[in-house]
Parts: structure tokens; sequence; C-alpha cells
């Protein structure tokens, strides 16, 4: 008798970027901060001065988190993603949501080039 395996890995999603870098970070609650300084070992502030991919990750982290994945999952895919991904997580800045149908000039462009700009958190 043969053996086969018949179970089937559900293939992941794409993910369609609906935030620029700048409104993910913006959008931070402290609660969000504790979390990221718990699962990556330094502070936003700190990631955002020193480790600009680390700072990318810990913000993918944080919508992977607010989308229902575990905070444990959610560290573990993010360090494991290459980091064109983590850059293509983020809608470019002053692209459309919905490209399909362009409401805007942005609109008129599909192309969605990574952007991440250099955002320091305020200072205290």
């Amino acid at each position: 008798m043969i053996e086969t395996n018949d179970q089937v890995e559900p293939a992941e999603a794409e993910h369609v970027p609906d935030q620029t870098f700048e409104q993910l970070f913006e959008s931070l609650n402290g609660f969000e901060e504790i979390a990221i300084h718990e699962r990556f070992g330094v502070s936003i502030g700190k990631l955002a001065d020193d480790n600009e991919t680390l700072f990318m990750r810990a913000l993918v982290f944080t919508d992977m988190v607010r989308s229902g994945l575990s905070p444990g999952d959610a560290r573990s895919t993010v360090m494991a993603m290459r980091l064109v991904d983590v850059k293509g997580w983020f809608l470019a800045d002053g692209a459309d949501v919905m490209p399909d149908d362009p409401d805007s000039a942005a609109g008129k462009d599909d192309s969605r080039p990574a952007s991440t700009p250099r955002i320091s958190p305020p200072s205290a």
C-alpha cells in the first residue's frame, strides 16, 4: 500500500498595501509600541534612529497583529520575509488605494514603487 500526504498547505494570501509607511507609523498606539519593544528588544524610537530595516519589520509586525495574527506568529513571519516583501507591504506615498478606479492623479498610475521615508518619532 502506498501512503500519500493529502495535506496541502494553503497558499498565503498576497498582501495588498493599504497604508503608507508614514500612515502606519503615525497610527501606532502606546500598547503597540510596548509590544514592539517586547518582541524586538528595542524601542520604536531606537529602531527609527538606528535600524531602518528592522523598523519597517516592526511596522509590518504591528499590521499583522492588527489583522489577527498572534504576536509570536507575526514576529516569526515578518523576520522570515525577504526585505523586498517588507518594503512592498506599504502603499507608496501618493498612491491611490484603488488604482483600478482612479479618482485622483495618483490612481491613474498603477505602479507602486517601494517608499520608506525616514521618520523619527516625536520627542517626548
